[in-house]
């Protein structure tokens, strides 16, 4: 099989108001194993504070979107704070927020000013322009249906239509992505990641986007956040488990 590449990102600390998330680098690490394990994919993990600046990130991406990716099935996860600046005319933007982003807040807990933070649109431009075989890109951040809710988005991602790109956020644009003290793992991470068990697996042992994402909407359901999907293409699958080897004929007597 070829190898595939991933890019997982787990944000746990800010510099800012923004405050610690302290399950990102867990559930990032439980990602990672699943599609490293039943994935074949080689992971670049990041959680370390000093891999997760806004100059690591920008750097890390591109480098993983032109290079290590290039002409490859590739995916990107990502965990942790996402955000919308307050624009002219009540326009909003949103951002991921690596860990020396700063963030001002108005009396209102809106963010009106913002230092390192990662563009969405950015992200997205430059996920557009990738020569990918194929993409998967899992947002577990709040605001992250932002990306899948411009028709700028479907337009780019439509007009790549000899790719294959299946992106899944954790809740719509003007939603927080939720997590529940008791548990190990964000709402939405939790679901991905029961989602991608083998006893979700179909006949050939394959769980695919498509059927990831209906798991996910069914978990999520009657929740206050409402994972979005977005897919151009083909299925894609996103692992494969081994199927058991078929039982030996009986011997004739």
């Amino acid at each position: 099989k070829m190898p595939r590449y991933a890019l997982v990102i787990g944000i746990t600390q800010n510099h800012s108001s923004l405050k610690t998330l302290e399950r990102s680098a867990a559930e990032a690490r439980a990602i990672a194993a699943v599609l490293q394990n039943f994935g074949n994919f080689q992971v670049d993990l990041m959680v370390k504070p000093e891999e997760t600046t806004y100059k690591a990130l920008e750097a890390k991406l591109l480098e993983f979107l032109e290079q290590r990716a290039l002409r490859q099935e590739a995916a990107i996860y990502y965990t942790g704070h996402g955000f919308q600046l307050k624009g002219t005319f009540g326009k909003k933007e949103a951002f991921l927020a690596p860990s020396d982003c700063l963030v001002e807040l108005d009396a209102d807990g809106q963010v009106v000013k913002q230092q390192n933070g990662l563009s969405l649109t950015a992200v997205n431009a430059l996920a557009a322009e990738a020569e990918l075989s194929n993409l998967v890109m899992l947002l577990d951040c709040c605001h992250s249906g932002y990306l899948l809710e411009k028709s700028l988005l479907k337009d780019t991602f439509s007009s790549f239509s000899q790719k294959d790109y299946w992106l899944m956020t954790a809740c719509r644009s003007f939603q927080a992505a939720l997590a529940r003290r008791v548990d190990p793992y964000s709402i939405f991470t939790g679901a991905v990641l029961a989602g991608l068990q083998r006893d979700r697996a179909n006949d050939r042992g394959e769980i695919t986007a498509g059927s990831l994402f209906h798991f996910v909407e069914e978990a999520l359901r009657g929740k206050p956040q409402e994972p979005m999907q977005l897919s151009v293409g083909r299925p894609i699958v996103v692992v494969s488990y081994p199927l058991p080897a078929p039982a030996p004929m009986p011997e004739p007597k």
